[in-house]
């Protein structure tokens, strides 16, 4: 890899032979710390558009719009599912084509592949769902078991946590 410093304090990192940075730093590729944590735009790997990767998920993404923010985040399958949010330790890992699906907490989402327009925020929340789509999970547990439930509503502390596939469930 080439490593550039011009005269205008522009740094240039694996841009290729000849080509000058444009940018305060301009890096082509991944910045790497302590091996598998990395923070990536996946525009500049060609692989996702509009797509944003920190830690070691969203390897094998090429849906568009996605952000996945911790270990494991969106790591699992060939994801191709557009504009999803996964934050914490193995959110939406399993997921491939599941579109439109904001995961928060640890767990969250993490078995989710088709489902999509699903907001589940918590420790576990949803973690059984595979195609189950448009519910709202808020608190740890919620909603744990689901699988092919949809359009559910549930809010706190393992509410609706033995669902599997039924819907139009409202759980405070």
């Amino acid at each position: 890899t080439e490593f550039v410093i011009k005269d205008d304090g522009k740094v240039g990192i694996g841009l290729g032979a000849g080509t000058a940075p444009a940018h305060l730093l301009d890096l082509n590729g991944k910045i790497g710390t302590k091996g598998k944590q990395t923070l990536y735009n996946a525009d500049a790997l060609g692989t996702s558009t509009g797509s944003l990767f920190v830690g070691d998920g969203g390897q094998s993404a090429t849906g568009t719009h996605n952000t996945a923010i911790g270990i494991r985040a969106f790591a699992g399958n060939n994801n191709t599912g557009p504009r999803n949010t996964a934050i914490g330790y193995n959110t939406l890992f399993n997921n491939t084509t599941g579109s439109e699906n904001i995961a928060i907490g640890t767990n969250t989402l993490a078995n989710n592949t088709t489902g999509f327009h699903n907001i589940a925020i918590g420790n576990s929340t949803m973690q059984a769902n595979s195609t189950g789509s448009y519910n709202t999970s808020v608190g740890n547990q919620t909603l744990l078991s689901n699988s092919t439930g949809a359009s559910n509503i549930a809010m706190g502390y393992r509410a609706l946590r033995g669902n599997t596939g039924g819907g139009n469930n409202v759980a405070i």
